[in-house]
């Protein structure tokens, strides 16, 4: 939850048409998610996709038709820190640390972990 003075500059809600596509489109979502998220940070734009939102009130809110799904929503605003990607240290040190100077240092394994 932002602070008053925090709160994203915009949304964008990411709708499927099932009159074209009933199922089948998650994928296709994800996709346009991740452009979307990486055109933002090109521009200094921070997002948060959220997919853990109340549908049917915001479907009721915007008065979305009911043949288009609400998918995602994407939070877009300018980022109080930069975060900064580090190595994680040990496999019990993945919580993130903020310094004074706003510098977000976000714990991630190394490749090698990851990729097989």
């Amino acid at each position: 939850d932002p602070k008053p003075g925090e709160e994203p500059a915009a949304y964008i809600f990411i709708l499927v048409d099932t009159n074209i596509r009933a199922a089948g489109y998650e994928m296709d979502v994800g996709i346009a998610a991740q452009n979307i998220t990486l055109a933002a940070l090109e521009m200094g734009i921070g997002s948060c996709m959220m997919g853990a939102i109340d549908r049917a009130a915001l479907k009721a809110e915007f008065s979305i038709p009911a043949h288009l799904e609400l998918s995602l929503v994407m939070a877009l605003g300018y980022p109080a820190q930069k975060p900064v990607a580090v190595e994680m240290a040990s496999p019990d040190a993945y919580r993130d640390w903020l310094t004074p100077d706003g510098i977000l240092h976000v714990p991630k394994r190394p490749l090698d972990e990851i990729i097989v």
